[in-house]
């Protein structure tokens, strides 16, 4: 049965789900390909209460199929502040499409969560990207929107996800810097995330002419 969730995933992996993105609107060009990095961290609140939750470091790679598609993957290596010797991982394969040319896309990460011990969790992330040029080719801000939905167990609420970044380079379309705030919402309980993190992509030409 489907289900859709926020924080089952803390009950089954013991980790907030990852909520970033460091990504725009913007497609890759044709043969592009981009390698990325980036840091994240997640608080968890309930019941009155904040904590911290998890350290995330990130590795994705992403090619541009396409002007209005795009083939991304990443990689996120989890880990706890309170307990070194605790650690998960979460890789997906996102296809991301164009809406509006640089302006509004929508990608759709099929990801998985795993650890030694535990039963992998399988989940789905539909995100909405909507970006603002700031400044042409050179600074932007994006808003976008996501929930999960897990592939197996009961039904549960929808998560509501937003995120708000930022994205800085002498030519976006080469590199960029892409600092970033998230917040992740349970629509019936009292329970949230808040997440703050860095990326830096490069893009470059796959074949060289």
């Amino acid at each position: 049965m489907y289900r859709i969730f926020i924080f089952a995933v803390i009950f089954i992996t013991g980790c907030v789900p990852v909520n970033s993105t460091f990504d725009s609107a913007r497609m890759l060009q044709k043969d592009l390909v981009q390698v990325r990095g980036s840091f994240s961290g997640y608080n968890y609140s309930a019941h009155d209460e904040t904590d911290p939750s998890n350290n995330n470091y990130g590795f994705g790679i992403g090619y541009g199929i396409s002007d209005k598609f795009t083939l991304k993957s990443r990689y996120e290596f989890i880990t706890f502040p309170d307990n070194s010797e605790d650690f998960y991982h979460y890789f997906d394969i996102a296809p991301k499409f164009a809406i509006v040319h640089n302006k509004l896309a929508f990608q759709l990460p099929f990801g998985v969560y795993t650890a030694d011990g535990n039963e992998p969790a399988y989940v789905i992330s539909p995100q909405l990207l909507a970006t603002y040029p700031i400044r042409l080719s050179s600074s932007e801000m994006t808003v976008g929107l996501k929930t999960d939905i897990q592939l197996d167990g009961e039904d549960i609420d929808i998560p509501i996800g937003i995120n708000l970044g930022l994205g800085f380079g002498r030519d976006l379309n080469r590199w960029a810097i892409r600092p970033e705030i998230g917040w992740m919402f349970n629509t019936s309980e009292k329970e949230s995330s808040f997440t703050y993190g860095i990326g830096f992509n490069l893009n470059f030409p796959l074949w060289s002419y």
